[in-house]
């Protein structure tokens, strides 16, 4: 009950004060539920690990917080029921019968194609002759070699400025020597943003030309480093959502671009695009039509208003009533404002999705601005935080609104500590972790970016806040856990990704509602058999990568793993344990993994190995890799799982096992990636992968041990990057019309059309000089050729095309 009144009042919070009020009280008590929830689960995590040292004086204890606990559920229960009578009492705006806003956590929604930065035939109006003009502009300058032009694209928000920019910028940037794409914000520091900037054309630097021994933190320098490098390159920099105006008017007046709001034309065709995008041809039925030409009316023009609402409808019902019900919700937000700005727009879209998909949006408040996030990474957070369906936490699961109003979380600022007095997720770039835990006691969940802290510190953090669930280190410098850590019984999420963490501890065991262990490029070795407790698990992501002074492919390495690793039932990713007797004869077991790599696989591993694979069914990712480049891969025995949409093998494969394997492979409509590591193929083994029709990246890495290469007709319809690193004794490679639509034939490189990217590296010289020599006539068709060579003992990569 009250969970369902917090989702549907949600949207009527700021259109009453008492109805606002009331909202703010229930979800204060929803979070003292929260509370009394997790010190239960605390408490009975610390019971069971010292059930045998419960004397006397301990059962008094326990026996005082239980009951503490009761008395507060029992305040909470007449809180609650105090607030239904005000409820009853008072005509509260908003919870009329009929009148409630049926997106809100109760329609019928499913997720759509993302949204992505605009293709060139998604553009409309006047976008197309500007996008035209744009490109023509930058490849102008590239061919007649001008210096120092600049162009601006000013304009109010919403308009389009970045899509149409970043889509630009996309078509163009390989064709620059160098490019960085830098996001400046209403709020900035000079020293940041040319920090960004060295990092960004470094990066990108095509030739490696960058120097490497630049201080980042000497700032005053950056400006002289920066213009050193960019002199007599072609380079592009965008500086994007910039606040100042005056920046705008550096670029002459020809150069600046004015976008202006569609027009009603045009407009009506983007709304009709996203609120009819399920129809073939698009038409708006006459039901709602009448709705439909006055939503367009309301977004003035703004393409990011048409599109959010537009988008929005195409998940409802096209009836009158259902249209007139959004149309009158929108109107009452702009009772106080007529004009729908990027707060309102957004503020309808996000209130419209299904409470848990609103809270992983909203978890994204917590990052730094202008933070690259990591797919994998967030999920695994939102599976932490209880946000994905079907983990079955049994915490309460909130109804979240704007996450800093209403305590769902905060970023830390050292000068504004008030801000995250209630809060119950808190991110920090900066300050000491333990002003932290001193000032946030309500803390559940903290996530660290790019900060140096010590062990006392996180120590503190522990000591204090002992209800953490989530305590995500990713990308720190810390070395060991203090053991104060392993008393936060808890913990569902330790982030430990690229730290210099060396070993766990037994006391991991103790952690028992762990779900995610993610120490991926860590440098532990060995797992301690008291990891397999740990019985609710669901990914376990413990890889090293190898220091070598080596420019060949270097995978990551796994990790040895206990002999009653089989026990966790609930694994859907282990990466990347090393192989056993015993591991691969039990490890069939874990029925339920979609995500499993294993290291140091030696022939009298195949058999059982690819039996218990033959198990995991909802597999999608899969990799093998070889004791060492030496081990012969027999694959006779390995039946593909259904679902694979990944495949990584490393080592030499049994040549009398590829053509059955790769034939059963190509029957997979999934597989869409395959990197082949030191398989020692020759032109007939390479043959029996023609049949890997829906492939559409091909990566090998010193797999090739022939000197001639042979695509054959028919062959990789679909490929659409084709990476060969490795191979010295290749001297040709052969495509036969009809190959990738044709991509090479015996003696040049012609007519691609599917082919986005081509890498050569640590190829035979011949080759390399036949692509160089023919390039301008043969392979124009491919969007980026590079060819790899060392440089200051570092592998850099030359575009030739």
């Amino acid at each position: 009950g009250t969970q369902a009144f917090l989702r549907a009042a949600e949207r009527f919070r700021g259109t009453d004060v008492a109805t606002a009020t009331l909202v703010r009280h229930i979800r204060s008590l929803a979070y003292e539920i929260d509370d009394v929830i997790a010190e239960c689960s605390f408490r009975l995590g610390e019971d069971a690990d010292d059930m045998f040292l419960f004397n006397a004086v301990r059962r008094i204890r326990q026996i005082k917080i239980w009951y503490r606990l009761v008395e507060r559920l029992r305040d909470t229960n007449a809180s609650l029921k105090d607030a239904a009578d005000i409820r009853g009492r008072n005509e509260l705006k908003g919870f009329e019968r009929g009148t409630w806003f049926s997106g809100s956590g109760s329609s019928k929604w499913r997720c759509s194609g993302s949204m992505q930065f605009k293709k060139e035939e998604d553009l409309v109006g006047g976008e197309e002759s500007l996008f035209g003009w744009l490109k023509d502009f930058l490849l102008e300058w590239v061919k007649d070699d001008q210096r120092n032009m600049i162009a601006s694209v000013p304009g109010m928000g919403g308009i389009g400025k970045t899509p149409l920019a970043a889509h630009v910028y996309s078509v163009v940037k390989d064709d620059f020597d160098t490019c960085a794409w830098i996001t400046v914000s209403q709020r900035y520091e000079v020293d940041d943003l040319l920090r960004q900037t060295v990092r960004e054309f470094r990066k990108n630097d095509r030739r490696k030309d960058f120097p490497e021994d630049v201080d980042v933190t000497d700032y005053r320098s950056l400006p002289d480093i920066i213009c050193s490098y960019i002199k007599n390159k072609r380079y592009i920099l965008v500086l994007d959502d910039v606040w100042n105006v005056n920046v705008a008017r550096l670029a002459p007046e020809s150069n600046i671009i004015h976008l202006q709001p569609l027009q009603e034309r045009d407009a009506q065709y983007l709304f009709y695009k996203e609120a009819f995008w399920k129809c073939k041809d698009m038409i708006c039925p006459q039901e709602v039509e009448h709705w439909a030409k006055l939503f367009v009316q309301k977004c003035n023009g703004l393409p990011i208003a048409i599109v959010c609402i537009g988008r929005l409808l195409s998940f409802r019902v096209t009836t009158y009533m259902e249209w007139e019900m959004v149309y009158r919700d929108i109107e009452m937000r702009l009772c106080h404002d007529p004009f729908m700005d990027m707060n309102t727009i957004l503020q309808v879209s996000l209130e419209d999705l299904p409470h848990n998909i609103r809270n992983r949006f909203l978890y994204c408040c917590l990052y730094p601005e202008d933070y690259v996030m990591q797919r994998k990474s967030l999920v695994r957070l939102w599976v932490a935080e209880g946000f994905v369906e079907n983990i079955g936490l049994g915490a309460l699961e909130e109804a979240t609104p704007p996450a800093h109003e209403e305590n769902f979380g905060s970023v830390y600022d050292p000068l504004k500590i008030e801000l995250i007095r209630e809060a119950r997720r808190v991110s920090t770039e900066s300050g000491d972790i333990a002003h932290v835990a001193e000032n946030a006691p309500h803390l559940r969940s903290l996530l660290v970016f790019q900060n140096s802290f010590t062990s006392a510190s996180l120590r503190s953090l522990s000591s204090v806040n002992k209800l953490l669930s989530v305590l995500n280190l990713q990308d720190s410098l810390i070395k060991q856990l203090p053991k104060e850590v392993f008393d936060l019984f808890n913990l569902r999420f330790p982030g430990l990704r690229r730290t210099d963490i060396a070993s766990l501890p037994r006391s991991v065991g103790r952690l028992k509602n762990l779900l995610v262990l993610d120490a991926w490029k860590c440098k532990i070795m060995k797992l301690p058999a008291e990891v397999t407790k740990l019985r609710k698990l669901t990914h376990l992501i413990i890889t090293a990568k190898p220091i070598l002074p080596s420019l060949q492919f270097v995978p990551s390495v796994g990790v040895h793993s206990p002999t009653n690793i089989c026990s966790l039932m609930s694994l859907q990713t282990l990466l990347l344990m090393e192989a056993s007797a015993e591991a691969v004869r039990c490890i069939g077991a874990l029925v339920e993994l979609r995500t499993f790599r294993i290291s140091k696989v030696q022939g009298c591993h195949c058999k059982n190995l690819f039996e218990a694979i033959s198990n995991m069914t909802h597999l999608t990712r899969l990799g093998i890799q070889a004791a060492d480049n030496q081990e012969m891969v027999h694959l006779n025995a390995l039946q593909p799982p259904p679902f694979l949409q990944k495949l990584f093998l490393l080592g030499a494969l049994s040549k009398e096992s590829l053509p059955d394997f790769f034939s059963s492979l190509g029957n997979l409509k999934n597989i869409t990636f395959l990197r082949l590591v030191c398989s020692r193929l020759d032109k007939d083994t390479f043959s029996c992968l023609k049949g890997l029709q829906w492939l559409v990246k091909l990566q090998l890495y010193d797999a090739y041990s022939g000197d001639e290469m042979l695509f054959s007709a028919g062959s990789f319809p679909n490929l659409r990057v084709l990476k060969i690193r490795g191979g010295p004794h290749l001297k040709e490679i052969k495509i036969e019309r009809g190959a990738m639509m044709s991509l090479m034939l015996p003696d040049v490189i012609e007519h691609l059309s599917t082919l986005e990217e081509l890498t050569l590296d640590h190829t035979a010289e011949e080759l390399v000089e036949r692509v160089r020599c023919r390039k301008k006539m043969t392979i124009s068709h491919v969007q980026r050729v590079y060819v790899g060579f060392v440089r200051n003992s570092e592998l850099a990569f030359e575009r030739i095309i």
